[in-house]
């Protein structure tokens, strides 16, 4: 009996040890984006708090400054606190949000470039690669080549 204890302790020492090195944090700040609408963002992390926000924009990206377990404290391209959002509601997908009315977007990432579409202001769009100054995004509508100063979401590795 007290070999199979042993062999348990042993085995449950394991996982526990597994499951901490599963569980490596990701470095803050870090844009995610919303997975599904609308969405609830509270005062403090967990379903107790009250909500200080219900988003209804699909794909928005949001910056992560802060983690409590399965919350994210999150803020918008404006700084200001959102509130937290569970993780389940988040996508780390790169969304990027257009800020610059009627964008130009072209075809190749070089201001000589043809425009191809003019983006909306807050335009949301999946972004794909970032080259000089320039990140390739894919809306609805069409897909090319914006100026990254013009755009909220982007990872700060991938900016030049």
């Amino acid at each position: 009996m007290l070999k199979y204890c042993f062999i348990i302790t042993l085995i449950l020492g394991f996982m526990t040890q597994s499951c901490f090195c599963a569980a490596k944090t990701r470095p803050l700040p870090r844009f995610a984006a919303l997975n599904t609408i609308p969405v609830n963002a509270r005062t403090g992390p967990g379903k107790g708090y009250p909500i200080l926000h219900i988003l209804h924009w699909s794909k928005m990206p949001i910056k992560i400054i802060a983690e409590h377990d399965t919350w994210r404290k999150v803020t918008g391209p404006d700084g200001v606190l959102l509130g937290w959002i569970h993780q389940n509601l988040l996508t780390s997908r790169p969304y990027v949000q257009n800020l610059v009315p009627a964008a130009a977007l072209k075809n190749r990432p070089n201001d000589n470039a043809k425009n191809i579409a003019r983006v909306e202001e807050n335009a949301i769009g999946l972004s794909k690669k970032a080259k000089n100054g320039w990140i390739e995004v894919h809306f609805k509508e069409a897909s090319g080549w914006l100026k990254e100063s013009s755009t909220w979401g982007l990872p700060e590795k991938t900016q030049s």
